[in-house]
C-alpha cells in the first residue's frame, strides 16, 4: 500500500510540473460547474434532437445517476477512507501546486468530478451514434478529470476509482433506463 501510496504521489507532482499562470486559468475555471452549463444544455438540445419525447426519462436517469455517483463518492468513500487531498498532504503538501488559495479540506478518494464526468460519457455512448460526439464527450470527460489533477484536489488513484466507479454507474443507469422504455412500450 505504500508503494501505491508513493507512487500516487510521484505521478501527481509530474503530472503538475507543467504549470503557468495561463493553464492556472484554464483549469481554475474549467472545474466549476458554472462554466460547463452551456455544454449541458447543447447535450440536453442534442438529446431532444435524437429522442423526442424520450429526453424526459434520460434527463430524470442522468440526473439519478450523478446523484449516485456524487452521494457514494462524498457521503461514503471520502469519509470512510479518509484520504487527505493532496494539498493538504503532509508529505507533499509543501510541493503541490495550488492554484488561487483553492484548496478544500474534505477527502480526496474518490472524485465525484471523474465519477459524474465518465458516468455521463458513459450513459450518453450508446444514445448518440456521432462518434466525433462520444470523443467529444470521453475527451472532455479527461480533461474535466485532468482539472483535479492539476489543482492539485486529487492525486491520479483518486481519478481511476472515479472514472471506474462513474462508468459503471453510467452503464448500470443506461441499461436500466434501455430496459425501462422498452417495458413503457410493451
Amino acid at each position: 500500500m505504500d508503494t501505491i501510496l508513493a507512487w500516487d504521489r510521484s505521478l501527481l507532482l509530474g503530472l503538475q510540473e507543467y504549470n503557468n499562470s495561463f493553464w492556472d486559468y484554464i483549469m481554475y475555471w474549467s472545474t466549476q460547474k458554472i462554466t460547463w452549463i452551456p455544454f449541458y444544455v447543447w447535450l440536453v438540445y442534442l438529446l431532444y434532437r435524437s429522442q423526442g419525447k424520450k429526453v424526459l426519462f434520460y434527463l430524470v436517469a442522468i440526473a439519478v445517476m450523478i446523484f449516485i455517483c456524487d452521494k457514494t463518492a462524498s457521503a461514503i468513500f471520502k469519509p470512510l477512507f479518509h484520504r487527505l487531498r493532496p494539498c493538504n498532504d503532509p508529505i507533499i503538501g509543501s510541493q503541490v501546486h495550488i492554484v488561487y488559495g483553492y484548496c478544500t479540506k474534505s477527502f480526496s478518494f474518490f472524485s465525484s468530478h471523474a465519477a459524474n464526468s465518465f458516468g455521463l460519457a458513459v450513459f450518453l455512448t450508446p444514445i448518440f451514434s456521432d462518434k466525433r460526439l462520444i470523443f467529444l464527450l470521453f475527451g472532455w470527460a479527461l480533461f474535466h478529470s485532468y482539472t483535479r489533477i492539476y489543482l492539485g484536489q486529487h492525486f491520479p488513484t483518486d481519478i481511476l476509482a472515479g472514472m471506474i466507479f462513474g462508468s459503471g454507474v453510467g452503464y448500470l443507469i443506461y441499461r436500466l433506463t434501455a430496459w425501462g422504455l422498452r417495458m413503457r412500450h410493451k
